[in-house]
C-alpha cells in the first residue's frame, strides 16, 4: 500500500497536509459526522456508484448531486496539485516490495491504482458539473487533466498500469461525447 512505500523510502508525509479523499471515504466522513436520529444506520454506497455513472458522464447539477459537489470541493485544492503535476513530463513511483523476500508482484501494487481511477472520475464529474454550469474551458480543461494523467500512468513498467492508463481515457472519451452532443464545444 501507499504508506507502506512511503515508510519503506523513510518519507514523512506532512500529517496537515491538503490530500485527495476518495468519494467513498468522503462519503463516509459525512454520514458518521450526522446526528443519529438523521439519515440511514448504514452509507448506502451501491447509491453512490449508480450516481457516480451520471456525473461522470453528463451534465449535472449540484442540487441534484448534493455530496458529489460537497466532494469535489473538499478536493479542490488536491485536485489543483493533480492537475499542475499532470504537465509535468515524467512519472515515477518506485517499487518496493513489503515481502521477505522481496516479489515483483507485492512491489507491483505498492501504489493503488485506484488511486489514478478515483482522481479521473473526479476530474470527470467536476468537468460535468462545470458544464452544465456553461464553463466549457473548465470542462475541456478537467478533461485533458485525465488525459495528462493516463499518459503519466502508463510510464510505469507493467501491463496493468497501461490498462489502468487506457481506462482513465475511457472516463475522459465519455465525458467528451457529452460535451460535443450538446453542440456547445469550442475549438
Amino acid at each position: 500500500c501507499l504508506q507502506g512505500t512511503i515508510k519503506a523510502l523513510n518519507v514523512d508525509l506532512p500529517k496537515d497536509g491538503t490530500y485527495f479523499i476518495d468519494l467513498v471515504t468522503f462519503a463516509r466522513q459525512q454520514h458518521d459526522r450526522l446526528p443519529e436520529d438523521q439519515g440511514e444506520k448504514s452509507l448506502n454506497t451501491d447509491a453512490l456508484y449508480r450516481d457516480q455513472a451520471t456525473v461522470k458522464s453528463t451534465p449535472w447539477q449540484a442540487d441534484k448531486f448534493p455530496i458529489y459537489a460537497a466532494w469535489l470541493q473538499a478536493n479542490e485544492k488536491p485536485l489543483d496539485q493533480i492537475t499542475a503535476a499532470s504537465r509535468l513530463p515524467r512519472f515515477y513511483f518506485p517499487m518496493v516490495s513489503a515481502e521477505e523476500p522481496p516479489t515483483s508482484y507485492d512491489a507491483a501494487f505498492t501504489i493503488s491504482l485506484a488511486r489514478f481511477r478515483n482522481a479521473a472520475i473526479a476530474f470527470s464529474a467536476r468537468a460535468m458539473l462545470r458544464l452544465s454550469n456553461n464553463d466549457i474551458p473548465g470542462a475541456r480543461a478537467d478533461l485533458l487533466t485525465i488525459h495528462r494523467l493516463a499518459r503519466l500512468e502508463c510510464q510505469r513498467p507493467l501491463f496493468i498500469d497501461a490498462l489502468v492508463a487506457i481506462a482513465d481515457d475511457a472516463i475522459a472519451f465519455h465525458a467528451e461525447q457529452s460535451l460535443l452532443q450538446i453542440g456547445r464545444a469550442h475549438v
